[in-house]
């Protein structure tokens, strides 16, 4: 429920007869139609006619915020709790005020405010936990879990809990309770999903595999789950594997990145598949001609073998023009480049990589290896010595990027 509609029912129920009645009322309904300086007027004429009701001052706190008047927005939202904090609704509606307002942790104290007073509201523990944890405080998420009535038999609670302790380094807890959750609800496919990537992130990929199977029992056809069975094979090493599950979840969500980005990584493993893989590239190429995705994709697939170096160059130019200011287009294209020997527009695509992205070595290698055929060798050693400095890093933080990546990279939307 929005924070408006809220609001609007509680008042509808609430008002109290009169002329306060009247004004409350239709500011209520403006503010649920966005007739903001309506609602306005009403609301601070109701509030003129009963200064110390709490709601009024919730609902103006809210007309004020959506009028992008910060100062006075606070000002009625700090009336309002003075007058109403041990008011229920009033603890609810100051809760979606704040979520609206993007401060996660304000809106976690006031929900949970509200969860200790209206225990018939089950959903309110949860959903001042989920805020707990959006405003980085574990902490009073596991002290609210732990206090909620039944905690050890609700699922939710105890998937939030994980999440907690995973966030608070305790993860032996933390994979005890996601366990937990998936056995209370089992045909929940998120607390599947949520345990595989703490198993993930945390590169138990060999228990990974385990609870996707096992999952996969239930949730067949999830591009979800198949994704994340993908990157825990990637993570063993298992690249075959990998790359099957990759493009079994392209199958089942053709318009998701994630799958086609680890393909693309995968290319030079992929053996028998990769012709699969190419067809795959050249799919997302023709359905989603604006994503320069699949038009760098294809030509990346192309450069393991320089066949076409004409086709690749065409696609990476089209790739560039739909989005610039992804380094590895610019690197496959210097590529492209030094195959037919025009090697000074090699280098002006190499050190475009290198400028988008200076953590990746690879451009600085094949710079300096162009540049020693161009005689500049001084240029050659210092981007040859750039190059180890940060082939050393990448190796060293390798463990750390794969964790990131799964991290940021396996929710499919």
């Amino acid at each position: 429920m929005s924070p408006c509609a809220f609001l609007l029912s509680v008042g509808l129920l609430l008002a109290q007869p009169g002329d306060f009645e009247a004004r409350y009322r239709e500011g209520l309904l403006a503010l649920n139609r966005n007739a903001l300086r309506a609602a306005r007027s009403h609301l601070e004429a109701a509030g003129k006619l009963q200064p110390r009701n709490a709601r009024v001052w919730v609902a103006l706190a809210q007309t004020y915020w959506k009028l992008e008047d910060r100062a006075l927005s606070g000002k009625a939202a700090a009336q309002a709790e003075k007058l109403g904090g041990e008011d229920p609704a009033v603890l609810r509606s100051l809760a979606l005020y704040y979520a609206g307002r993007d401060e996660p942790a304000r809106a976690a104290g006031f929900e949970a405010r509200y969860a200790a007073r209206a225990p018939e509201d089950r959903a309110a523990p949860a959903r001042a936990m989920g805020w707990y944890l959006e405003a980085g405080q574990p902490g009073p998420a596991i002290d609210l879990g732990l206090r909620t009535p039944d905690w050890e038999q609700r699922a939710d609670i105890r998937n939030l809990l994980g999440k907690a302790y995973d966030a608070s380094q305790n993860y032996a807890k933390a994979l005890s309770e996601l366990q937990a959750a998936v056995r209370l609800s089992p045909y929940e496919e998120d607390y599947h999903f949520d345990l595989a990537r703490f198993l993930l992130r945390h590169h138990n990929f060999d228990a990974a595999v385990t609870v996707l199977k096992a999952s996969q029992a239930i949730f067949a056809r999830s591009p979800q789950l198949e994704l994340a069975l993908g990157v825990a094979h990637y993570g063993l090493g298992r690249y075959p594997e990998a790359v099957e599950s990759f493009l079994k979840t392209v199958a089942l969500a053709p318009s998701a990145e994630q799958p086609y980005v680890f393909l693309g990584r995968l290319l030079e493993r992929a053996g028998e598949q990769l012709p699969e893989v190419m067809r795959r590239f050249e799919a997302l190429q023709r359905s989603e001609p604006d994503n320069h995705l699949g038009w760098f994709l294809h030509a990346k697939a192309l450069n393991l073998s320089f066949e076409n170096p004409e086709l690749s160059e065409k696609l990476l130019r089209r790739a560039i023009g739909l989005n610039g200011a992804f380094w590895e287009s610019h690197y496959e294209l210097g590529r492209v480049l030094e195959q037919q020997e025009r090697f000074d527009e090699a280098v002006t695509e190499y050190r475009r990589s290198a400028e988008l992205d200076p953590a990746v070595p690879l451009p600085h290698y094949r710079l300096a290896m162009v540049l020693l055929k161009l005689g500049k060798a001084e240029e050659a050693k210092a981007e040859r010595d750039l190059y180890q400095k940060l082939a050393a890093a990448e190796r060293a933080g390798v463990q750390e990027r794969l964790a990131e990546t799964v991290r940021l990279n396996l929710v499919i939307q």
